[in-house]
C-alpha cells in the first residue's frame, strides 16, 4: 500500500494524523486497503495448500522409507538363502569335476551381503590353494 502524502501531514486540529496502516484519524485524508483482506484469505488458502502439500510429502517420503528398508529385509533373506544353495552345489560339483579336492564361495563382507563381493577359493587335487575375487 502507498502512503498518501497526506497520511503522515498534520491533522486539522494541529496534531499529528496517524499513519493509514495504524487506522487514519481523518477517514477521508488516508483510506483503508480494502483489497488487504481478500489478499489475506489468498494468502492464507494458499499457505493451507502449501502446509497439506508438505505434509503429503513428509507422509511419502516416510512411507518409501519403509518400503525400501521391507524390500531390503527380503532381498537380504532371499540372496542369502540362494548364496547357501549355490555354494552347497559349487563344493558338490568341483568335487566331482576335479575328482577331488575343495572348493567354496566366501562373501568379503558378511555385514552387507547386498553389496559385497564373493571370493572363489579353490583347491584342486594335489595344486595349492588359489583365490578369485568377484
Amino acid at each position: 500500500m502507498r502512503n498518501r502524502p497526506d497520511c503522515n501531514s498534520i491533522a486539522d486540529d494541529g496534531g499529528p494524523k496517524e499513519r493509514c496502516a495504524t487506522g487514519p484519524r481523518n477517514s477521508q485524508h488516508c483510506p483503508l486497503n480494502l483489497v488487504a483482506i481478500e489478499e489475506y484469505e489468498e494468502t492464507e488458502q494458499r499457505h493451507q495448500f502449501l502446509s497439506k502439500q508438505h505434509d503429503d510429502l513428509v507422509s511419502a517420503k516416510a512411507q518409501l522409507l519403509e518400503v525400501i528398508n521391507r524390500i531390503n529385509v527380503q532381498t537380504r533373506q532371499m540372496f542369502t538363502d540362494t548364496f547357501e544353495k549355490i555354494r552347497e552345489n559349487f563344493r558338490a560339483m568341483f568335487t566331482e569335476v576335479f575328482g577331488g579336492g575343495k572348493a567354496d564361495l566366501v562373501l568379503v563382507d558378511q555385514n552387507d551381503v547386498l553389496e559385497s563381493g564373493i571370493d572363489i577359493v579353490a583347491r584342486p587335487p594335489g595344486k595349492q590353494l588359489q583365490t578369485i575375487s568377484l
